[in-house]
């Protein structure tokens, strides 16, 4: 993660940064560290879904091991 951040804030940069330079695209982005947290951020209102999708893929990995 850039400089020490948490995955979420890590995913909010990221799209913040996409934003800039593309202001009119959609985007959404997932960030994961290596003790398995996670965090997402999009930047279009259809792709608030994204952490949704997201918590149910988490809950299934972490049923299967």
């Amino acid at each position: 993660m850039r400089d020490g951040m948490n995955p979420s804030a890590a995913a909010a940069a990221a799209v913040r940064r996409i934003a800039r330079v593309y202001p009119s695209s959609s985007a959404a982005v997932v960030a994961l560290n290596v003790t398995g947290d996670y965090g997402n951020s999009a930047m279009s209102s259809h792709l608030h879904r994204i952490k949704h999708i997201i918590t149910a893929a988490r809950l299934r990995w972490t049923l299967r091991h």
